[in-house]
């Protein structure tokens, strides 16, 4: 088997810095960080997984800027938003974002999830049918009941543990362990979406890393199939973090799909062909 890349993921400032901004959402008052970058055309949310943050968006984010207003968000927890020490559902980060998209005044945008961000994105896709206007779901999938006890036994490694890979990939792993531990029993326990994707109406490109054990290319079919207007990717050299590990193709794909009509049918296709 190829060997697939390995990346750094230590620096959390990343190259946008300079276009870091907060905004105050929700009625608990949380701060969300996010990273904007202007642009002309229509805006482009991104939303990374869990323990990601926005940085991990940025050679997208540099590609795509200038065509589109690109807007990089830090959930709850992650990156430099608030990290309260109390709760972490379904329902709390959705409230977030609802406020956050009302907060900027995005009343139509192109929307890109990663892994549970792909979540997210699903859900605001679903409740939003006339906003989100194309969607992207990478490394995503209906559920986590493939992976077993794993994300409850994460939570539950010593705080030590969780700090230091905290401290060693703060990119890759940017939740501290008190939001590690409340994310993986509340929200990630609440993952269910299967049922979801025949419900979305818009444009979608679905995406995946052909060495994914959390969102392997078969349940991005599933998803693929289940959508009303979809394409498939499939990137050969790459696990759950195609963005980084891929981010050139991916930024490549992503200004394809943006740039093409309106909501003409998408075949479903996979970008690089896969050898067994």
């Amino acid at each position: 088997m190829e060997a697939l890349p390995l990346f750094n993921y230590r620096n959390p400032d990343g190259r946008l810095s300079a276009h870091r901004k907060e905004v105050v959402v929700g009625s608990e008052g949380i701060t969300l960080s996010y990273i904007d970058l202007s642009g002309e055309g229509i805006p482009i949310v991104f939303l990374h997984g869990a323990s990601g943050c926005a940085v991990q968006w940025e050679a997208q984010a540099e590609r795509l800027a200038g065509l589109h207003r690109v807007l990089c968000v830090d959930m709850r927890g992650h990156g430099k938003s608030d990290k309260p020490a109390t709760s972490y559902k379904t329902g709390d980060f959705m409230d977030d974002m609802v406020s956050w998209l009302e907060t900027m005044g995005l009343h139509e945008f192109y929307l890109v999830g990663h892994s549970f961000g792909g979540y997210i994105a699903t859900l605001l896709a679903v409740r939003f049918p006339e906003r989100v206007k194309k969607l992207v779901l990478m490394n995503t999938t209906g559920n986590l009941r493939h992976l077993g006890v794993l994300p409850r036994t994460a939570a539950s490694l010593p705080a030590p543990v969780l700090n230091a890979v905290h401290r060693a990939m703060p990119v890759l792993v940017s939740a501290p362990p008190h939001v590690t531990r409340l994310f993986m029993v509340q929200a990630l326990a609440e993952w269910e979406c299967w049922e979801l994707y025949p419900r979305i109406d818009c444009p979608t490109l679905v995406t995946t890393g052909k060495w994914d054990a959390v969102a392997p290319p078969a349940h991005a079919m599933r998803i693929a199939s289940s959508l009303k207007d979809a394409r498939l990717e499939v990137f050969l050299f790459s696990r759950h973090m195609t963005m980084l590990e891929r981010a050139r193709p991916v930024a490549a794909s992503l200004e394809a799909f943006f740039s093409g009509g309106g909501r003409k049918p998408l075949k479903l296709r996979t970008r690089e062909t896969v050898k067994s």
